[in-house]
């Protein structure tokens, strides 16, 4: 028996297929927003490691004595 797609069988409809599209179109925007919220959050952390570093740079600088962070 030849193996037919989902789009080409006979017996759905064209509602069927709206309500395929719909369902991947819903899938592929959440796994996108997925994806931005983990970038973001990665952005996030790598400017807070940065102004961390430049904190800890500025107050040892400034007397000598090591961050509290540092510690």
């Amino acid at each position: 028996m030849k193996h037919k797609s989902f789009f080409s069988r006979k017996s759905k409809g064209p509602v069927a297929k709206q309500a395929a599209l719909f369902a991947l179109t819903l899938v592929g925007s959440f796994a996108y927003s997925l994806y931005a919220l983990r970038s973001k959050a990665k952005e996030q952390k790598r400017e807070l490691k940065t102004q961390e570093r430049q904190a800890k740079s500025l107050w040892e600088g400034e007397g000598g004595a090591p961050h509290p962070t540092a510690l």
